[in-house]
């Protein structure tokens, strides 16, 4: 269900480079920070801002005056020249500042309503001026490479987030480290409606910033409230290049493709699995609490790591139902419904698919924009990406041949995807 879970990407802001500073920027850009958490990461965006594209495009509007911000033991700068719902620095919104503070980047007048923005809590510690210095929220460490638990908390943060070869995740298919390549990972659930409907929600970090580094994904069809997982946020470009943000042998799968605020396609998807042998695992489970969660082996028909490989009760090709089965890796459509067909985990470059069967990674040939144009969208596959074995299909005039074999259940011949045309569900 994973590899085909598929949604629109709403862009936000104009870059979604992570920064610290304005030097990690750049031509033109500064580094800037959603309003509402104290522990927000930067965001390199254009600067000064146009009014009216938001932040990316024509001159800037230039302002006589300019809007202060505190909360986070340091005033900082918004107004009209910035991107609306941006500062020069983490701010929680307050307005009544109480003493002079240092500031942060340039300035621009008022016109940000931060009172709609979120409230970062109370707790924290004074910095000695009259303010109070608020943790981070969130550790910030989903996706990055690690040996220990240690490895994936940072100065200040809260120290939650845990290494994946400590095996935390429980369920159906064994204890499972997941990941060949152990990673930080952000554990309970979050709310894949955070940033609202139809929209991808960022987790451990701001829900609403794409500089956050993981995506929550939804646990359910349709997505609810508070019912989500956190794993890492990667990346693939419709130019054939390399996904990024996932690490060693753990893979890319899609979750959302659209366009960015040029109008150039742009695909997000989540680091999951990755493993085709039990050698892939060897280290997967190093810091287990229990022995036999130490020795992962590779359950290749989810491409996971895990202490337990059930074998699959059903063929490749039968009939599921992903809400009562563990019979097999059942693939349903994105687009809702629990029916689909019984398929099997595959690698771009390796773990190829059964005879007659394609490897599809959810790349689709065309896109639709804001303005309902059709764009050109993926022409090749990425490497570092994961996908379903999906049976090939021949479409003559636009609809699926009957002579070139019927399709499983619940699913049509469709040439939507690079690959195709093959069989994917329907809802």
């Amino acid at each position: 269900m994973l590899a085909m879970m598929v949604a629109p990407v709403v862009a936000q802001g104009c870059s979604s480079k992570a920064c610290l500073q304005d030097s990690d920027c750049g031509l033109g850009e500064a580094c800037l920070y959603w309003m509402g958490s104290c522990s927000a990461r930067g965001t390199c965006m254009t600067f000064p801002a146009p009014r009216a594209s938001g932040g990316c495009g024509s001159a800037a509007v230039q302002c006589a005056d300019s809007e202060t911000l505190c909360g986070c033991g340091v005033t900082v700068m918004s107004g009209c020249n910035y991107p609306s719902g941006y500062a020069s620095g983490p701010t929680n919104g307050e307005r009544d500042c109480p003493g002079p503070g240092g500031t942060a980047g340039p300035g621009g007048d008022g016109g940000v309503d931060a009172s709609t923005s979120h409230d970062a809590g109370e707790a924290g510690l004074p910095d000695g001026s009259g303010e109070e210095i608020v943790p981070p929220n969130y550790d910030q460490t989903t996706g990055q490479a690690c040996t220990s638990d240690a490895d994936c908390h940072t100065a200040g943060s809260p120290g939650v987030n845990l290494c994946s070869n400590d095996v935390v995740y429980k369920g159906s298919l064994g204890d499972a480290a997941l990941y060949p390549t152990p990673i930080c990972v952000s554990p309970g659930a979050c709310d894949p409606l955070a940033n609202g409907a139809n929209r991808i929600a960022y987790c451990d970090g701001d829900p609403t910033d794409p500089a956050s580094p993981g995506i929550c994904y939804p646990t359910t069809i349709p997505p609810m409230t508070g019912k989500g997982t956190c794993f890492p946020q990667c990346q693939y470009q419709p130019d054939g290049t390399a996904a990024i943000g996932c690490q060693g042998k753990d893979v890319c799968k899609a979750y959302g493709t659209g366009t960015d605020s040029n109008g150039n396609p742009v695909g997000i998807g989540v680091c999951y699995g990755g493993c085709v042998t039990d050698a892939d695992c060897s280290t997967a489970g190093a810091n287990a609490s229990s022995a036999a969660d130490r020795v992962q082996k590779c359950d290749v028909l989810h491409g996971i790591c895990t202490s337990t490989v059930t074998p699959p009760t059903l063929a490749i090709g039968a009939g599921c139902d992903v809400s009562s089965t563990t019979a097999c890796n059942c693939i349903t459509s994105p687009d809702g419904g629990t029916s689909g067909y019984c398929s099997t985990f595959c690698r771009e470059g390796a773990a190829a698919c059964p005879g007659g069967w394609i490897c599809d990674f959810s790349l689709p040939t065309t896109l639709t924009s804001a303005a309902d144009a059709t764009l050109a969208g993926w022409t090749q596959d990425n490497p570092g990406m994961g996908g379903f074995c999906a049976p090939a299909c021949n479409i003559d005039s636009g609809l699926a041949d009957p002579d070139g074999g019927s399709c499983p259940a619940s699913s049509t011949c469709q040439a939507s995807h690079v690959g195709g045309p093959d069989c994917l569900p329907v809802p």
